[in-house]
């Protein structure tokens, strides 16, 4: 089958991320593509999150293993049915990342030699991934010589590092007054913005916006105060912090100092990830991604993905997207082209690792 047509396929299936019934539907589908090519598929479910192993051996030892997610950021109908122009294919998806899924299906599909290949799939990516890969790897061991994961970066950019992620909940306390007698009171908003202005100029370099090479602090949200005349005692604030480096209990010990009575939820926390350039089979990728495609340029994303996982224990992994643009927009799309040389630069790299 060629590409373009699982893609077309896969691209059908609105798997909005949470929507747990659809992501099984899709792995049903890829697992009826499989049957015909004495490929093993095996199921994993955790908290109604649906995850699929696809492998040409019996073992968890893999000379190289492929992961992809099928979830998708929310979109409307339309968007699911895909359109082929001027070489691209446009629809929800096709990007980020069902169009590398085809590369990575069709490569399983077409591979018959002796390595030990594997494909994982996963459903929860573009919530964080640990009902996915982060639970995968803890259930079950697997190793492998490489693990390729075609979700960073663009054009063929080979991402090197991915910012880590810090969401943080503040509770801020101040004193209820009324609005004619100010002195009386103190204004929770006005403190929880003070602590936000604080931690840009300890942590940012650059405050205006807050963010720099190696940071930045995304001001989500700020809820507080009920009616004109009354002064907030309390203020509740979201931060989003994405970092290549942070010392996050440094930075929890700042805020308890400017201000101890703050009540710190961390809402989500995901380590940065950096590629081992030396270690030797991505040495190997790298020899064949010059031979096939040309030399590329290696790039730092401000994204995250599920290569950190596989870094946390020790993988080696390889990151190298498609060419295509236009992440969770209306006009998402992807380079057919690039997905066939994906594919044979994957099955050559099968070959030579």
């Amino acid at each position: 089958m060629k590409i373009e047509e699982i893609l077309i396929n896969l691209v059908k299936f609105k798997t909005m991320t949470s929507k747990h019934k659809e992501a099984k539907l899709c792995f049903d589908y890829i697992k009826s593509l499989c049957k015909s090519n004495n490929l093993n598929t095996s199921d994993f479910v955790h908290n109604d999150y649906p995850s699929l192993l696809i492998s040409n051996c019996t073992s968890m030892d893999f000379d190289i293993l492929f992961n992809g997610h099928i979830d998708v950021v929310f979109a409307t109908d339309d968007l699911f049915d895909p359109k082929i122009q001027d070489g691209f294919l446009v629809g929800r998806g096709a990007i980020d990342m069902k169009g590398a899924v085809a590369a990575m299906i069709e490569t399983v599909l077409e591979y018959h030699g002796d390595k030990k290949v594997g494909l994982l799939l996963t459903s929860d990516e573009e919530v964080g991934g640990f009902n996915g890969v982060g639970a995968y790897l803890k259930t079950n061991k697997i190793t492998s010589k490489l693990v390729i994961v075609p979700d960073g970066g663009t054009n063929y950019d080979i991402t090197i590092a991915e910012r880590g992620v810090l969401q943080l909940e503040l509770t801020v306390l101040g004193k209820n007054a009324h609005s004619s007698l100010l002195n009386e009171g103190e204004n929770a908003i006005l403190k929880a913005y003070n602590i936000y202005s604080q931690i840009v100029e300890k942590f940012c370099k650059n405050s205006n916006p807050p963010i720099d090479d190696n940071l930045s602090i995304n001001l989500a949200f700020l809820h507080s105060g009920e009616i004109y005349n009354q002064v907030p005692c309390t203020a509740t604030m979201g931060l989003d912090i994405r970092y290549f480096e942070l010392d996050t209990e440094k930075l929890l010990q700042f805020l308890r100092e400017i201000d101890p009575s703050i009540k710190i939820k961390i809402y989500a926390s995901a380590s940065s990830f950096s590629v081992d350039v030396n270690n030797p089979y991505f040495k190997v990728f790298l020899t064949e991604v010059e031979r096939l495609l040309g030399k590329q340029k290696f790039v730092k994303t401000n994204g995250a993905s599920d290569a950190r996982f596989f870094g946390e224990i020790g993988l080696p992994v390889a990151i190298m997207n498609p060419v295509g643009d236009n992440f969770h927009a209306n006009d998402e799309k992807v380079s057919i082209e690039s997905l066939y040389k994906l594919k044979d630069l994957y099955l050559s790299l099968i070959k030579n690792i």
